[in-house]
């Protein structure tokens, strides 16, 4: 919106210096040049009695071109001069002096300018605070939704610490219970050991032990066999 207006200004401003120009250097269109040679050659008329129209009034019943080029598409010059050759040389214009004209034409021009400038800046305040009001509007919701958000995220981030220590000490449970696990086994594996040994031990005791018993049960059986056989053979 303010884009818009900002274009606007710059065609007017554009528009009203060439206008300024042209007054300033006394340069006049084909329009004023022919009104001019019409009016001297012309008799006389008297002079309007009526009720002569205040710069407001005059402005605003010839500025309806003005006004639409502004608000529609860019004009082109063509449209920029006969829009402003019609408000310079209207009718009120006839039989008058040159200087009264140009004192006159000047002091209709600042003060045309002036009304376009309060219009322009009454439109340009009106679109900022149409959308200083939508900013307001969208601002709203989306601070309500970015609070929610938030409270929600911290919510979450809660959870997540909550769950964080819960399984922490679970994992410190699992931990401690491994590790009394793996001692509990490393124990029963020295334990094993040492039984083997003990074990072993007996294993060859008892090997000895067998060793010298089958030795002498052996020794036994042969003695014995000696003597049955020299029974045998003596009867």
């Amino acid at each position: 919106m303010l884009k818009t207006v900002d274009s606007k200004n710059q065609i007017l401003v554009k528009y009203l210096a060439s206008i300024n120009s042209s007054v300033l250097t006394g340069v006049l269109p084909q329009k004023e040049a022919e009104g001019s040679s019409k009016a001297s050659n012309a008799p006389k008329k008297k002079k309007h009695v009526g009720k002569a129209l205040t710069m407001e009034e005059e402005f605003s019943s010839q500025s309806t071109e003005v006004e639409r080029m502004i608000h529609d598409e860019e004009p082109n010059d063509d449209d920029i001069m006969v829009s402003f050759t019609d408000i310079q040389f209207g009718p009120r214009e006839e039989n008058v002096p040159g200087s009264l004209i140009m004192s006159e034409r000047l002091a209709f021009h600042s003060k045309s300018y002036d009304y376009e400038i309060q219009k322009l800046h009454g439109v340009a305040k009106e679109h900022h605070e149409l959308f200083v009001e939508q900013v307001t509007k969208m601002k709203e919701p989306v601070d309500l939704k970015i609070a929610k958000l938030k409270s929600e995220l911290s919510k979450e981030v809660q959870k997540m610490e909550q769950n964080y220590t819960l399984l922490h000490g679970q994992v410190d449970v699992i931990t401690t219970a491994i590790a009394m696990w793996l001692s509990l086994i490393l124990s029963i594996l020295i334990s094993l050991k040492s039984i083997q040994k003990r074990i072993l031990r007996c294993s060859k005791r008892w090997m000895n032990h067998y060793q010298v018993s089958r030795s002498l049960f052996l020794r036994l059986i042969f003695r014995i066999n000696q003597q049955s056989l020299k029974r045998l053979f003596l009867n």
